[in-house]
């Protein structure tokens, strides 16, 4: 899916009110991109799964999301894996996970992750009470 698309689909997310699922897996969804989405789910009220796996989104967009992740109140949702996210992002998105209280279930499996994700990630879960 090319950059220009992926824009557009997060601009509609601002104005739309119904949409629960995006799955937006395996488009090529590239950093650019990345932020887009996460500026659409920091004013969307509505979506409740958002599936982003098996992208190109790196730390840069991991940043974006975990600002999202911050803001956002309806996401239960998010599929991050496959994409070349990093300790670096995955630390900003486990300390969102601490102010969090809708996400529920988050993937971030087949990333770049070491040992510092892991235990940014395990912090995390002591204070969030809603992840399963």
């Amino acid at each position: 899916m090319i950059e220009q698309s992926v824009k557009l689909i997060a601009a509609s997310l601002n104005e739309n009110a119904t949409l629960k699922i995006l799955n937006l897996g395996d488009h090529n969804v590239v950093d650019k991109s990345g932020e887009s989405i996460a500026a659409a789910l920091k004013e969307n009220a509505t979506l409740e799964t958002l599936y982003l796996s098996c992208n190109k989104l790196g730390d840069e967009s991991g940043k974006f999301i975990a600002g999202a992740l911050k803001a956002n109140a309806t996401l239960e949702t998010l599929c991050l894996s496959g994409n070349n996210l990093g300790d670096e992002s995955v630390k900003l998105i486990a300390a969102a996970l601490k102010q969090n209280a809708t996400l529920q279930a988050l993937d971030l499996g087949d990333n770049n992750l070491g040992d510092k994700s892991g235990a940014s990630i395990a912090a995390a879960l002591t204070e969030n009470a809603t992840l399963k």
